[in-house]
């Protein structure tokens, strides 16, 4: 009889998504308000305003087309295609706990051979990986702001996971 339990696909939330797509518009428009004013700061502000936020709605934009699965959580381990990291198995976790970066927070993974993980990501995310490890201990986290599952709920399906992996890493928040 099988026990395990099923695969838990995550995708992003197209709510989510059109607000922040909404809101980075409100940037562009308050950016190109700033080229209006007569002040050579506030021109070089609003046009480096005007591309840098309308970069970000490129982006949004082309994330509310995006329908693959983000974070994925089965028998094999955990799968965010956002970090870069790869499929983090099961048998490399040593916990599971919350992790918070300026009140935002994140699901922290600490495991075995952190550098197993580090070595597979390109040079900006390997920087972003080592200000995580000084931030909160460890390069790995998840984050679960945009996707159509909360904090809590992705903590409860990895935490279930784990133990159903027969391991002993789940630490109580």
């Amino acid at each position: 009889m099988d026990m395990s339990r099923p695969e838990k696909v995550c995708y992003e939330s197209f709510v989510k998504t059109a607000c922040y797509v909404f809101l980075g518009l409100l940037m562009v428009g308050a950016s190109l308000f700033c080229t209006r004013i007569d002040r050579l700061d506030a021109i070089i502000a609003g046009w480096f305003g005007v591309a840098f936020f309308g970069a970000c709605e490129l982006v949004g934009i082309a994330r509310l087309f995006v329908n693959s699965p983000r974070l994925t959580i089965s028998d094999s381990g955990i799968s965010d295609i956002r970090d870069g990291f790869g499929l983090i198995e099961w048998s490399d976790i040593l916990s599971v706990d919350v992790a918070e970066i300026q009140r935002q927070k994140f699901i922290a993974l600490t495991v075995e051979d952190p550098e197993k993980y580090v070595q597979r990501l390109s040079t900006f995310k390997r920087w972003a990986a080592k200000a995580n490890t000084a931030l909160v201990g460890t390069p790995i986290i998840i984050n679960t702001h945009g996707l159509d599952i909360t904090l809590e709920d992705a903590l409860t399906e990895i935490r279930m996971h784990l133990l159903e992996s027969n391991s002993s890493a789940v630490s109580t928040p």
